[in-house]
C-alpha cells in the first residue's frame, strides 16, 4: 500500500484534456498539484524516482517544474528534464505558464507572443530565457518581452533574475558540498 504504483493513477482522457496538467484531478478527489510525489522526486534530484512516477502516469505539475528549474547543476537538472521533456510534449503548449515554454521551447506559434503579458513576464521566465539554447527561441521570446516591457525594465529584470541564478547556484554548491559552477560567477 506504500508503493509508488498504488500513489499514482491516471487521470480519465475527459479530465487530462480539460484542465491544464496541475489542476487535474486524481483518484483521491485532491488537485494534482497538492499531490507531491513528483515535486519531491525533482527536488530529490533522482532520476529513477522520477522515471518510475512518470511511467506509472505522474504528470508533471507546475511545482515540479518549478523545482526543475530551480537546479542550478546543470548535469543533475539535465538528466531530469531529459525524462520529463516528453511529458511535456504531450501537453497543450498555451496550458503552460509562460517561463515553462520558453524554458522547454514549447511554443503555441506566434499566438504565444501575441498573448504575451507583462504578469507573465517574471524572474522564472527570465532565468529560462537565460538557459534557452535555441537561439532563435530565445531571441523569439526576447523581441517580444523587450516590447512589452522596454529595453530598461528588460535588462533590469534580467540582471534580477542573472543575481538569483547565482545565488541559487551558491547555495546549492555549498549545501551539497560541491564546487561552484564558475561559468554563472563570471
Amino acid at each position: 500500500s506504500g508503493s509508488i504504483s498504488s500513489s499514482i493513477s491516471s487521470p480519465s482522457s475527459e479530465e487530462a484534456g480539460a484542465r491544464p496538467p496541475w489542476e487535474q484531478r486524481r483518484g483521491g478527489g485532491a488537485p494534482a498539484h497538492q499531490q507531491l510525489p513528483l515535486h519531491l522526486a525533482v527536488r530529490s534530484r533522482s532520476p529513477a524516482a522520477v522515471k518510475a512516477l512518470l511511467d506509472r502516469g505522474a504528470v508533471p505539475s507546475e511545482q515540479a517544474l518549478r523545482e526543475l528549474v530551480k537546479i542550478s547543476d546543470a548535469e543533475a537538472r539535465g538528466k531530469l528534464e531529459a525524462l520529463i521533456r516528453p511529458r511535456l510534449e504531450e501537453v497543450r503548449p498555451g496550458s503552460l505558464p509562460l517561463w515553462a515554454r520558453i524554458y522547454f521551447n514549447l511554443s503555441s506559434g506566434d499566438e504565444d507572443l501575441k498573448q504575451l503579458d507583462l504578469g507573465s513576464i517574471c524572474l522564472n521566465a527570465m532565468t529560462a530565457l537565460r538557459r534557452q539554447r535555441d537561439p532563435e527561441c530565445r531571441h523569439r521570446y526576447e523581441g517580444a518581452m523587450r516590447k512589452h516591457l522596454s529595453d530598461e525594465w528588460f535588462e533590469t529584470l534580467a540582471a534580477e533574475a542573472a543575481t538569483e541564478e547565482l545565488r541559487t547556484e551558491l547555495r546549492e554548491a555549498l549545501a551539497r558540498q560541491r564546487p561552484t559552477n564558475m561559468a554563472l560567477v563570471q
